[in-house]
């Protein structure tokens, strides 16, 4: 006979959220962790409109995404499989019948469900079977509407109308949470509701401060979690080598750059570093490289990518960063082994670009390489600086317009840093404080996530660089992916792109252990041994847009260098 408590936590969960989590744990606390909590997925409230209700299937697929690896919880989908309509009590009569009528049961609920409880079929039965854990919620009534009270701790109150059943109810203290899943959806399917709908709706978003801005990355996470959920995925970042034939003004490694100390990782080193990722379950690695077009490097990146596909049994995803490109180089490339690739465009706006660039990079290359990607079947990445001297929030709502209209499947945008050995560090007092550049990198993030439900975005090192918690508020606002760098430790030092670069990991299990606390902390789940790809990529092919052809061949003109 088992004998553990099991509580029983019904609802639609549509969709799951950090709230309904939170509402399990403190039920868990009350056993000190010494009973089961079972997610019990219903067919249907009766009372919701069944039009608001999303598909079985999804909710089921999201809960179980939510749930996985939570120590004393699981999701049941008992419920779906009674005839219907469904009620509490008929549910429990088959809980009794597979677990014991002996088990201990508890239904878990919130305060709000408390006036309508007695209005529940054979609700006196339900007392008689269960005992009942009841979380505070706000509600209008109380003064504290859910989207307003995040953080302030509360107990329940019951009703009139249950004093003669207080015995069977036990109320838990807790925080009155602000997560509400009708704004999830209202969100997941309307963010424009919020944001507007065009590029000069979103320059006066990312001009948001305060409570506007939080009400924009709260939006952006609940968004998020409903699209591609809480899963964090790893991407080892081997930094190939710092030779560059182009001469950016912003980058630390540029060819312009004496004081830099030039390096190629070996093969060898590339595939122990590899080996060792995989074997930590990473489920992607990136080689991230200077810019070279020349045939030794060529060839070397496609005789890495044949070996990397041997090593791991094509179990691992490779993503390339290494510049621009022909398009038979991509093309060699991608039928080596790599499926991804990250080519930053830093800005849209080609008057900014040329402000950026020397004279001989053209804006024009850049999208042309970014078309060739696409014609030769890459998932694309790209990505833009944030608080670059003489950029305008404009110019960075047409960034979030480009990645949009393009159709960027991946995005690994931060805030520029300044480099001391670069040109345009010279205007340095044209550029935002730290904390204005840090602000306006989240906003962007939120916005991105709003617009582009569904594409791949990184927390990038340049975040951490600016904040402590950097990337872990990323993470949390609408970022699901994370590049630990797991290149050779006596490369890293010279592979400076900007001033204060972190780098805190000195082994790829190191890596691993560091990133997985940062998961944690941020709320999100690390996912190992999965490629993590974009579900944006799958749309896209599943509806592809017309792509004006172009001819990339090589003509001997330097290109825009990718970071």
């Amino acid at each position: 006979m088992n004998s553990r408590p099991l509580i029983l936590y019904f609802g639609s969960f549509n969709p799951v959220h950090t709230g309904h989590i939170a509402v399990a744990e403190a039920a868990l606390r009350h056993f000190d962790g010494q009973a089961d909590l079972w997610f019990m997925l219903s067919a249907r409230n009766p009372f919701k409109a069944e039009a608001d209700m999303w598909p079985d299937e999804r909710r089921w697929a999201l809960l179980n995404e939510a749930l996985a690896g939570r120590a004393g919880m699981r999701a049941c989908d008992m419920e779906l499989h009674l005839p219907r309509p469904s009620y509490t009590v008929h549910t429990l009569e088959q809980v009794r019948a597979q677990e014991g009528t002996a088990r201990p049961l508890y239904l878990l609920m919130g305060e709000d469900n408390l006036e309508k409880f007695t209005a529940w079929r054979s609700f006196e039965t339900i007392l008689d079977w269960c005992r009942v854990l009841v979380y505070p919620r706000a509600t209008p009534e109380s003064g504290a509407p859910d989207r307003a009270v995040g953080g302030t701790e509360a107990v329940p109150r019951l009703p009139e109308s249950l004093a003669a059943y207080a015995h069977r109810f036990i109320l838990l203290r807790g925080a009155l949470l602000p997560q509400n899943s009708t704004y999830i959806r209202q969100g997941a399917a309307r963010p424009q509701s919020l944001i507007g709908h065009t590029p000069a709706d979103w320059a006066k978003c990312l001009q948001w401060r305060g409570a506007q801005a939080e009400a924009l990355r709260e939006a952006a996470r609940e968004v998020k979690l409903a699209t591609v959920g809480s899963q964090v995925y790893l991407r080892g970042l081997i930094e190939y080598s710092n030779i560059c034939r182009k001469n950016c003004y912003y980058c630390g490694i540029r060819s312009g750059n004496p004081s830099v100390s030039r390096y190629a990782v070996t093969e060898a080193e590339v595939l122990t570093a590899v080996e060792n990722a995989y074997r930590a379950g990473f489920g992607s690695i990136v080689l991230q490289s200077g810019e070279r077009q020349d045939a030794a490097f060529i060839d070397t990146i496609e005789r890495l990518l044949r070996q990397i596909a041997r090593l791991s049994e094509g179990r691992l995803g490779v993503t390339l960063s290494l510049g621009e490109q022909t398009r038979e180089t991509y093309e060699r490339w991608r039928a080596a082994g790599a499926t991804r690739y990250l080519l930053r465009i830093e800005t849209s706006n080609p008057a900014l670009y040329a402000q950026l660039h020397p004279e001989d990079h053209r804006f024009d290359d850049r999208i042309k390489a970014l078309e060739a990607l696409k014609a030769a079947d890459y998932m694309v990445g790209s990505g833009v600086m944030i608080g670059l001297p003489g950029q305008t929030e404009a110019d960075l709502a047409g960034d979030l317009a480009f990645f949009r209209d393009f159709g960027i499947d991946m995005v690994g945008m931060g805030p520029y840093i300044e480099h001391r050995d670069t040109p345009l560090y010279a205007r340095r007092h044209e550029i935002p404080t730290l904390a204005e550049r840090y602000e306006l990198s989240l906003n962007m993030l939120a916005l991105l996530r709003l617009i582009m439900p569904t594409l791949n975005m990184a927390a990038t090192t340049a975040m951490a660089s600016l904040h402590p918690q950097g990337r872990e508020a990323a993470l949390r606002i609408a970022a699901n992916v994370i590049m630990p760098n797991i290149t050779p430790g006596r490369y890293r030092e010279n592979y400076f792109l900007y001033e204060n670069k972190l780098c805190i990991c000195g082994s790829e299990q190191d890596a691993k252990d560091n990133i997985e606390a940062l998961v944690r902390s941020a709320g999100c789940e690390l996912r190992y041994f999965e490629k993590g790809d974009p579900k944006h990529y799958y749309d896209r092919v599943a509806n592809p847009a017309p792509v004006a052809p172009s001819d990339n061949k090589s003509d001997g003109v330097d290109h825009f260098k990718t970071l």
